[in-house]
């Protein structure tokens, strides 16, 4: 196993680890925001996602984040019904592989980690959400690695395409 990277208490593969990327022209600093932001608009909760995406910060997300907050029963309910956490893993998925996808230095630390080495036991998760984190990033990773290929299996077609016509123009 080998040593993971942290900067400001997060390890480089944790949701609130400083990423910044841009999905469906929405900039987000890090998963976790993202996420979030999925949760509450999925929930029809359109005041509190906007909220979510300006915050600038894990503490200001936290404070926004009802699921953590004491006191918001009907919130943490919905959450606890699957209401607002059946497609966690998905948010975390394409939150994830956009976090790598647009910051290259991570792509390269993601590539040559394995992911049952990483572990998410941060702040108050609970171990369903921990878990819910190692599976969307899981899912990211077999994708980029499926995109990857195909993208290999392309430069290769292209350049045999390039070397046949070469030898076409030859004769």
């Amino acid at each position: 196993m080998s040593k993971i990277k942290v900067e400001n208490g997060y390890n480089l593969f944790s949701p609130r680890y400083k990423s910044p990327f841009t999905y469906k022209d929405k900039e987000f600093f890090n998963v976790y925001q993202f996420m979030l932001y999925c949760q509450t608009n999925n929930a029809n909760l359109k005041d509190e996602a906007r909220e979510i995406l300006n915050a600038r910060n894990n503490q200001k997300l936290y404070e926004l984040d009802k699921y953590n907050k004491k006191g918001l029963k009907g919130f943490r309910d919905s959450f606890k019904n699957g209401k607002l956490s059946e497609n966690l893993s998905e948010y975390l998925k394409v939150g994830m592989r956009e976090k790598y996808r647009q910051n290259p230095n991570l792509m390269k630390e993601l590539m040559v980690i394995n992911v049952k080495d990483i572990d998410f036991k941060e702040g108050v998760f609970n171990g369903d959400i921990n878990k819910a984190f190692k599976e969307g990033l899981q899912k990211a990773v077999e994708q980029i690695k499926i995109e990857q290929e195909l993208s290999l299996m392309n430069d290769k077609y292209d350049n045999n395409t390039k070397t046949i016509s070469k030898s076409k123009k030859l004769k």
